[in-house]
């Protein structure tokens, strides 16, 4: 693939030049149990806290419009597009 070397890869879908980067992202808060060892032994010492939050990132499913030809998005979004687009054809 041909890449501007930082992992930007630019396709064209209907005449606009697409942009995929993989750093465009949102952050998810996820709530995991505490383990009794890790209630038990951790500072500071909160024993009846049971779960802790956990950020997660997971790809952005927004289109950043540049200009009036140019559209940016994560990979996974475009394959998402893809797909929509080969059930249209079809």
């Amino acid at each position: 693939m041909n890449t501007d070397g930082i992992g930007i890869m630019p396709y064209r879908l209907y005449g606009k030049k697409v942009v995929l980067n993989e750093n465009l992202v949102v952050p998810v808060n996820v709530e995991i149990k505490r383990t009794w060892k890790e209630r038990f032994f951790s500072r500071p010492w909160r024993p009846l806290k049971a779960t802790k939050i956990m950020i997660k990132y997971k790809p952005s499913p927004d289109i950043m419009v540049v200009g009036n030809d140019t559209w940016i998005m994560h990979p996974d979004t475009m394959a998402k597009i893809a797909e929509q687009i080969g059930t249209l054809v079809k």
